[in-house]
């Protein structure tokens, strides 16, 4: 319940929410008292409901109906009767929180306090409509310039015991806010600032008594958009700082245009500062204007509640281009997909968008409770609606396009998601390249004599009815796995041999907490197949990884996507990447017809990358060279191991690398380039005195035409030392 009180500033803390709670009481105990009874009846109707405990802990439940108690006081003062209406108004607020919540998580939008401004509206339009009069006094503020009522004893005097009446509360809510956000307080404290001074400008001394439009209109908007729904950074200061400016003008207009008809504005200009600036960072156009992207829904929270994460941000662009290689040399991808491959499609999130199922908790949704409960059941179908309601909206998005481009090439082994949106076949994959790990909702099966039907062609028997089979009257469920139900052995099986099969495992938008899918990764890293994962969060498979690339995975995917549609450089030789370096191990020994696995050592890689470069054509690794500078003799280059794929030789790429090799060495001070081989590899010994390499001589022993350095590596192992100088 405090926690409830701590949202008034976006603080889901029950310390902010004691703190709060006492700054009401120094600001006015009735407005205090109307607070708690807000809160009380708010927590006692959610859980009574069995609404989603989570939100419940964080207090989001008890918001509106806090600040509607808050108001009450003001509108019907103890201890006239009026008072105890907020018992009603609190729970209509409540209810009115919990039915916006699914429209507007399902956006990405935050409910704020729209249900408690249409409340307070509400009422007062009902008053009026019934004679009673008017909520409360409404006296237009008047805009008379900085200087006015200066002079003005009465009006100075009344501004003046305001101020100090008000400090011991507002000292109260700032060490509130401090207890859990020093950022946000002095954000908090920059934005009332701002707005009183915006007051002042417009008023003069009257100023001080727009309270609604400093400290309930620019305070929350400047927390709001700097540091809760938007990055803490330098441009979101200056908007906030801006907006907060706007939102007193505002409040001023608000309050001139509802007077005539008895209303007041209350939170109303603050909200919809707000929720217009998150809609407009949703416009790529618009956001790109503003420089501007909200956090994800879930991470709206104060600036040290959260560490900011990169999927705000740009996207890592050398990351997307090692994707981008490492796709464009796989032949045979099979896809893990989560959750997060459909939120940028509309689709809900069970675990990051909880306030689509804000009347809803894990453990009245397993599969066992659906079989003994009546109750779980209506959850069950109730919940569906409302997903399909969403998914009838949805469309595939960038990502699922990708993966049917690369179906369409012969790329794809296959797509396993634990997605049960059918997004993926809606895009154009054929069925037998998906397998739906956790079901599907298109369809509906009955739990006693197993027919399946449409899902959209089940329809409830009641308000209180779940729907029953209409063959044999047994149960009927989506066809989606719930908590504690067992997967199709069919469907696991073929989703385990894709993931040994194929030699790329793309790993999209899951958070892999939930096995089996979760282990599913393991048998591909067993068998030295590379995992590519892109997701916003950590996963524990990061470390074990060959790429993660942290982000959205629609966005990233349509990234990945405009590159592959790109026609490739057709030659370039550029640094070797540790993608590149696994990727050689995987093909050095067919590329020489010999077991030389072993000299191409990570060491290289670690401690000389400026030497060891790959020459990559028509985006894929078409050869490669090894090299370093002497430790010892920094004036000698060696060059460790070159290689060139069999389909490429014959083109000049060996000896474009070793041109290359000799610039980047020449210009690292070197004088001389040194090679070894051995004596009955003809090839590189011609190739090497094509390059202008000698033999050394000194030391060696001649076989024929060339000089051997007897056991160079090894008993047994004789090598020829070549040199060149540059």
């Amino acid at each position: 319940m405090l926690s409830g009180a701590g949202q008034v500033l976006c603080a889901a803390s029950p310390k902010a929410g004691a703190w709060f709670l006492l700054a009401f009481a120094l600001f006015s105990p009735e407005a205090a008292l109307g607070a708690v009874l807000g809160l009380v009846v708010a927590t006692v109707m959610a859980r009574g409901l069995g609404w989603n405990e989570l939100l419940l802990g964080q207090g989001l439940f008890g918001y509106n109906a806090a600040m509607l108690g808050l108001a009450w006081a003001a509108f019907f003062p103890p201890p006239s009767p009026g008072f105890l209406l907020v018992l009603p108004a609190a729970a209509v607020a409540t209810w009115l929180h919990g039915r916006l919540l699914p429209p507007f998580a399902r956006r990405e939008l935050p409910v704020l306090g729209v249900p408690f401004v249409l409340v307070v509206w509400g009422v007062g339009l009902l008053c009026v409509a019934l004679g009673v009069g008017q909520l409360a006094p409404i006296i237009p503020p008047a805009i008379a310039g900085p200087g006015a009522g200066w002079t003005t004893p009465a009006l100075r005097a009344a501004a003046a015991s305001f101020a100090v009446t008000s400090l011991p509360g507002a000292a109260a809510a700032a060490i509130g806010l401090w207890c859990v956000s020093r950022a946000a307080l002095g954000v908090a404290l920059a934005g009332l600032t701002l707005g009183l001074g915006t007051a002042l400008l417009l008023g003069g001394v009257e100023g001080v008594l727009w309270i609604g439009g400093y400290a309930y209109t620019a305070l929350p908007v400047a927390v709001g958009t700097a540091g809760v729904f938007f990055p803490l950074n330098a441009r979101m200061l200056a908007l906030a700082a801006v907006l907060s400016v706007v939102g007193v003008v505002g409040w001023v207009g608000l309050v001139w245009a509802l007077a005539p008809i008895g209303l007041f504005p209350v939170t109303a200009v603050a909200h919809a500062l707000v929720l217009g600036l998150l809609v407009a960072a949703k416009s790529r156009a618009l956001s790109a204007a503003l420089g501007i992207r909200a956090r994800p829904l879930s991470e709206a929270t104060l600036p040290e509640g959260l560490a900011e994460v990169e999927a705000t941000g740009p996207l890592p662009e050398a990351e997307i281009t090692e994707l981008v290689r490492l796709i464009r040399r796989s032949s045979s991808i099979v896809v893990l997909s989560g959750a997060g491959m459909s939120t940028e499609s509309g689709i809900p999130d069970y675990r990051s968008q909880t306030g689509f199922w804000y009347d809803a908790n894990a453990e009245a949704l397993t599969h066992s409770r659906f079989l003994e409960s009546g109750f779980s059941r209506r959850l069950h179908w109730r919940l569906h609606r409302r997903f399909s309601r969403a998914l009838g909206r949805a469309q595939p998005n960038a990502g699922h396009r990708l993966l049917v481009d690369l179906e369409r090439e012969g790329k794809l082994l296959g797509v396993i998601t634990q997605n049960v949106d059918g997004l993926h076949q809606a895009a154009g994959l054929p069925e037998a390249r998906v397998v739906e790990l956790h079901g599907s909702v298109t369809e509906a099966v009955c739990l006693r004599c197993e027919e399946r039907l449409p899902s959209e062609s089940v329809r409830p028997r009641g308000w209180w009815q779940p729907p029953v089979c209409p063959r044999c009257g047994g149960a009927l469920k989506v066809d989606s796995v719930s908590f504690g139900e067992d997967l199709d052995p069919s469907r696991l099986a073929l989703a385990a041999w894709w993931s040994r099969s194929a030699d790329l495992m793309l790993i999209l938008g899951t958070s892999l907490q939930v096995a089996p899918a979760s282990n599913l990764p393991e048998m591909a890293r067993e068998r030295g197949m590379p995992l590519a994962i892109v997701n916003r969060t950590e996963t524990r498979l990061d470390p074990w990884a060959a790429l993660v690339v942290r982000g959205s995975a629609a966005r990233v995917l349509e990234e990945v996507r405009r590159h592959l549609m790109s026609a490739p450089v057709p030659r370039v030789i550029r640094p070797m990447t540790r993608l590149d370096f696994l990727h050689l191990c995987r093909v050095v020994d067919s590329w020489w017809s010999d077991q030389v696995r072993y000299l191409l050592h990570p060491l290289y890689l670690e401690h000389f990358p400026q030497t060891c470069f790959v020459c990559e054509e028509a985006g894929d690794v078409a050869g490669f060279l090894v090299g370093f500078i002497s430790q010892g003799r920094p004036e000698e280059g060696y060059v460790h191991l070159v290689g060139t794929a069999p389909a490429s030789r014959g083109q000049g790429i060996g000896r474009a690398l070793y041109e290359h090799f000799f610039e980047v060495v020449r210009s690292r001070g070197c004088v001389k380039v040194l090679a070894i081989t051995v004596p009955h590899n003809e090839g590189s010994l011609a190739f090497h005195r094509q390059m202008g390499f000698r033999f050394r001589e000194e030391g060696g022993a001649w076989s024929g035409t060339v000089p051997l350095v007897p056991d160079y590596a090894g008993p047994g192992v004789h090598c020829v030392i070549m040199e060149r100088k540059l």
